[in-house]
């Protein structure tokens, strides 16, 4: 009996062992024309040379309210497939934490409380979440912004990639790289680079190394898609040569760059 006991007892361990390492291999990038323009999640897949190509579940001006409500994500993330989730929020929207009169507000209540369970969702599907935040061109609004973000992050309990002041900083250092696509302020190649690098880090990845960032994904503009939902990277056509987003000297000063400001920060 003892015996028998001892088997089941290993059966059911072995198959909660299983469970554990069937769990996907896969990364999700949820959010707008932010995160699609350029292929952030392709530049990601670059820089961190990744097995498997990158998701997204996207839509054009597109707010995480939105796909709080949207059934179609959590099917998409309780496929399992996922390791990472990477949040990635409209351009500002959360501002209004940083008003006392707005943050009380019921559009910003909902704001928060669509963060916090989409965190909470991808959480119970994947391993490790990733708010990825935006930026904006003033100083003083950046500041506001990023204070935001991170008071949100805490609240969603997980990891926080700051981007707007970093981009401020970088930006002026060097302006002539590509940080905006030309016309507007979606993300050029030089930002889309700073993104992913900044999603790395906060995942925790393995170290990263300066390279040529090079792909046969496509580069995504501003106008010509129609994204409403999941988007597969490894059904997306492929060019038939591959375009550089970042030089492997524009990735290490990038990296160098940012790794000194954290050191500054932690002083």
């Amino acid at each position: 009996m003892r015996s028998l006991l001892s088997v089941g007892a290993f059966v059911v361990a072995m198959l909660f062992t299983s469970n554990l390492f069937a769990r996907g291999s896969g990364i999700l990038f949820v959010g707008n024309s932010i995160t699609y323009v350029g292929n952030l999640p392709a530049v990601y897949d670059a820089l961190t040379g990744q097995p498997v190509q990158s998701d997204m579940f996207v839509r054009g001006g597109a707010f995480l309210t939105e796909f709080a409500r949207d059934p179609r994500l959590e099917k998409a993330l309780a496929t399992g497939r996922y390791r990472l989730v990477v949040l990635q929020e409209q351009g500002g929207n959360v501002l209004c934490l940083a008003s006392k009169k707005q943050r009380d507000s019921d559009a910003c209540k909902e704001t928060v409380a669509a963060h916090i369970k989409l965190a909470r969702m991808a959480k119970t599907y994947g391993e490790t979440v990733v708010y990825l935040g935006t930026y904006q061109t003033d100083p003083h609004t950046s500041h506001l912004l990023v204070q935001s973000e991170s008071e949100l992050a805490k609240q969603m309990d997980v990891a926080y990639a700051e981007v707007s002041d970093s981009l401020l900083a970088l930006s002026q250092a060097k302006p002539n790289l590509a940080w905006y696509n030309p016309g507007d302020l979606h993300p050029g190649p030089t930002l889309t680079t700073l993104m992913a690098v900044r999603v790395a880090q906060a995942a925790a990845s393995t170290p990263l190394e300066a390279k040529d960032l090079c792909t046969v994904a496509p580069i995504y503009k501003p106008s010509g898609n129609d994204f409403d939902g999941l988007v597969l990277g490894a059904d997306v056509p492929q060019r038939s040569k591959q375009y550089c987003v970042a030089s492997r000297a524009d990735v290490r000063w990038i990296l160098d760059m940012v790794q000194a400001s954290a050191r500054e920060a932690s002083k």
